[in-house]
């Protein structure tokens, strides 16, 4: 059973260090005290995890600039040393948080943790003075004796050979909770992000533990008839690669690790345990598996056990289907349902093809295209898949909202690529001015013609067709599997995840998860396209790419979906892994800063993932608005009436100009031919020619009513009386059928235009009293542009209101 004091003080520890230490600065060291390259991690627990493991010793980290480590290493006189830093912190004038540690050398040698403030210099002065002080006979103690250090070893960390006296618990108890009022202790939702991971208390399962050189131990296959390896497997082991080169089985001959896989699936197909297996490997030709028998028996584990899970998963499926279906439903599946099925299985295995295709490429494309060009193609693979075809209409916006992509730009010129490599065939689909049609996409014939589909026939367990003759099969169909070539969708991590990592660091992530075994940082590099064009496959990396490759891991180590082994080898850790065998006891207690970093990038992926629907979506209705036939219509409705308003404009100043450059006498004189003319018209054309005139005013932008009214308070009361009579008399000539025309025309225009009825008596017109006598508002939005007239003596056509 667990000590719970062990558990308590280690738990005491790790806040310590929490808070005396920076984050993303620590490394491991072995015996020597060496840095152990590639071991550099962002959280303490990933590199105490590797502690005892290879070349691990112990682990190191970088002190926060408030922190002062002192390591006192001195032969003579250490405990005068520490008891006198500690009188020097106790002192009541400074009262500075300290801790002291034994270091794990030589009794009285220890490190001192100090948070000076502003007596800083003071400490610089008085460790000067101990070292002038108290060295033998005289001499000054060396500056290592007495060291101020950057980095130690964490409180959480063991020594490099022996273990280290423990600290009371009550004095790291203590001397927590008076580090947490000097320095700003870790936020409050850590604590509460603890809650999101628990370990499973009810299982009684430890934690699964990953080992540096192999799985702890291989997988039992399914039971299988024994049977002879087919004849091109057989050449390898006994003749080694180059059998397998003429064979056509070696189709990657820069790697030995796809080569030995297929060969070790042949073996499990073939019936043969793990210890068969393994001795057939140790017998075969010097150049056959290589790379299993160089790195042994433990690490060639990997290779067994992916081997292993991927055959048993096509049979236990197979076999659960068969179980399942009567003999009814076998009939069933021979008629009308085969063809679709057929079809479908047709497509996965295109798709599959043209992943593996772009897969063999992608390295060599240039840098700028490199990554944005394999995101597009896998959501396009992904949606052939899903569809079933091998073509299908796709929109370019769409795209922005499947791929980690910022513009449409880029997904053209990802297209483009892909069309110029020969992966891709689009067809212009798209009918222009319509919101339901795209240019379809699809899949060039090298991939989707049934005589290039080794798998046309119907497939068994190690992909051969059943009208094939095994001793003269061909090399490739051999070689391929029902999980060797991607069937269905290729993988890809979700969305959210790609648009907040970027797709260099997805490509890097994707390329961890697919690897069969943990590799190092320069071959990372360059299966993950981080590197130029050209670059071999275990390429030096110059210091840049160093940093940035180191960085790129860092950063999927503190969101726990990356992390390396002793010896600086990487491998992934997704926190969906982790999920997926909760059922045999693999999920680990995940540090709360890995799960509230994982939480945060999450998050920051939707909230960009929202934020690229949303634009989309705009416009896309935008898009919609402008091509929607009634839309257009009233569109193109008011931009007409701008057109005209602007041409009445331009009509009435011209108008104006014209109007001022005629003389007094020749104004008055087309005033009184204009009244004329009015006066000889019919009520009914009157009427129509008032309004003519009113609608170009608005037109213009006039306004009726407003004209009226200024017109009306405008004239002087013998100005109105001379009108009022005028009128009259011109009325009364009329026959009484056409006084009744006059009266209800003039009644219509007032209510057309909203002119205001003037009352008895009323010698100014008002809003008050408009409103009064409308009971509404009857104001349009017009302005008066007519010419400014004088008295009506002198304006005849005042008779034609």
């Amino acid at each position: 059973m667990a000590d719970p004091t062990a558990d308590l003080h280690g738990e005491l520890c790790r806040q310590i260090d929490e808070l005396l230490f920076t984050r993303r600065s620590w490394f491991c060291i072995d015996a020597d005290n060496r840095a152990v390259p590639g071991t550099r991690l962002p959280l303490l627990q990933q590199c105490l995890a590797l502690t005892g493991r290879g070349e691990v010793a112990s682990v190191v980290g970088t002190l926060r600039e408030e922190v002062v480590g002192i390591d006192v290493d001195a032969a003579h006189g250490a405990d005068v040393v520490v008891d006198t830093l500690r009188d020097w912190c106790t002192a009541p004038k400074r009262q500075l948080w300290h801790l002291v540690r034994p270091s794990g050398g030589a009794p009285g040698r220890a490190h001192v943790f100090i948070v000076p403030g502003r007596h800083r210099e003071e400490l610089t002065e008085l460790i000067a003075a101990l070292r002038r002080e108290l060295g033998p006979r005289g001499k000054p103690l060396r500056p290592r004796d007495i060291d101020v250090r950057s980095q130690l070893r964490p409180l959480s960390a063991p020594h490099r050979h022996k273990p280290t006296p423990a600290l009371d618990v009550k004095v790291l108890a203590t001397a927590l909770e008076g580090l947490r009022e000097y320095l700003q202790p870790l936020p409050r939702r850590i604590a509460a992000a603890r809650t999101l991971q628990q370990p499973n208390q009810q299982s009684g399962q430890e934690p699964a533990r990953r080992t540096t050189s192999g799985p702890d131990g291989p997988l039992v296959p399914l039971p299988r008839a024994h049977r002879r390896l087919p004849a091109p497997w057989a050449a390898y082991l006994d003749q080694g690669r180059p059998a397998a080169a003429a064979a056509g089985l070696d189709r990657d001959p820069g790697t030995r690790s796809e080569l030995e896989l297929a060969a070790t699936r042949q073996l499990v197909l073939a019936g043969c345990s793990e210890e068969q297996a393994w001795q057939a490997i140790t017998a075969a030709h010097p150049t056959a598996f290589t790379k299993a028998r160089g790195n042994g028996r433990r690490w060639w584990w990997h290779v067994w056990n992916s081997a292993v899970r991927g055959a048993d998963d096509w049979l236990s499926n197979r076999r659960s289907q068969l179980a399942q279906r009567p003999a009814a439903q076998h009939r069933e599946a021979a008629g009308a349902g085969a063809d679709e099925r057929a079809l479908r299985a047709h497509v996965e295995r295109a798709v599959g093809r043209a992943y593996e295709a772009m897969l063999q490429r992608w390295l060599a494309w240039p840098e700028r295209v490199r990554h944005s060009a394999r995101e597009v193609y896998t959501v396009a693979l992904r949606r052939l898949a899903r569809v079933g075809a091998s073509e299908a209409p796709m929109p370019l916006r769409d795209f922005l909202l499947d791929c980690a992509v910022g513009s449409c730009n880029t997904v053209r010129e990802a297209r483009n690529h892909l069309i110029a490599e020969g992966l891709l065939q689009v067809r212009s689909t798209y009918v222009t001015g319509t919101t339901d049609t795209a240019d379809t996409w699809g899949l060039p014939p090298a991939f989707t013609d049934p005589t290039t589909d080794p798998a046309a026939g119907a497939v068994t367990e190690d992909g051969m067709s059943q009208d094939s003759d095994r001793t003269g099969l061909d090399a490739r169909s051999a070689a391929l599997s029902a999980t060797d070539t991607p069937r269905g969708s290729p993988p890809q991590p979700a969305l959210a995840l790609r648009l907040a990592l970027k797709l260099p660091r997805t490509h890097l992530l994707s390329t961890l998860q697919a690897a069969r075994e943990p590799l190092p940082p320069a071959v990372l590099a360059h299966q993950a396209g981080l590197l130029p064009a050209g670059t071999g496959e275990h390429p030096t990396l110059s210091p840049r790419q160093q940093r940035t490759v180191r960085a790129y891991l860092q950063d999927l180590a503190e969101l726990g979906l990356a992390s390396v082994d002793a010896h600086g080898s990487w491998s992934a850790t997704s926190h969906e892994q982790h999920h997926s065998h909760r059922h045999s006891g693999e999920l680990a207690n995940e540090p709360d800063a890995v799960v509230l970093a994982r939480t945060e990038l999450m998050q920051v992926g939707h909230e960009r993932q929202q934020a690229v629907r949303a634009v989309v979506e705009a416009e896309r209705a935008d898009f919609r608005a402008r091509m929607d036939p009634e839309r257009r219509r009233q569109r193109w409705a008011a931009q007409r009436e701008q057109v005209l308003t602007r041409h009445a404009q331009h009509d009435v100043a011209r108008h104006r100009r014209w109007w001022t450059g005629l003389g007094a006498a020749e104004q008055d004189r087309r005033r009184a031919d204009a009244a004329a003319a009015f006066t000889a018209l019919s009520p009914a054309a009157q009427a129509e020619r008032k309004h003519a005139l009113a609608l170009r005013r608005a037109r213009a932008g006039g306004g009726e009513r407003e004209r009226y009214i200024t017109w009306w308070n405008g004239m002087s009361e013998r100005q109105r009386d001379t009108c009022r009579s005028q009128r009259t008399l011109l009325w009364r000539r009329h026959d009484p059928e056409t006084q009744r025309q006059l009266v209800a025309a003039w009644c219509e225009h007032r209510a057309r235009w909203g002119l205001p009825q003037r009352p008895r008596g009323s010698r100014h017109f008002t809003e008050t009293t408009t409103a009064a006598l409308f009971g509404r508002d009857l104001v349009l939005d017009l302005t008066s542009t007519g010419e400014q007239k004088g008295s009506t003596s002198a304006r005849p056509a005042a008779l034609a209101r």
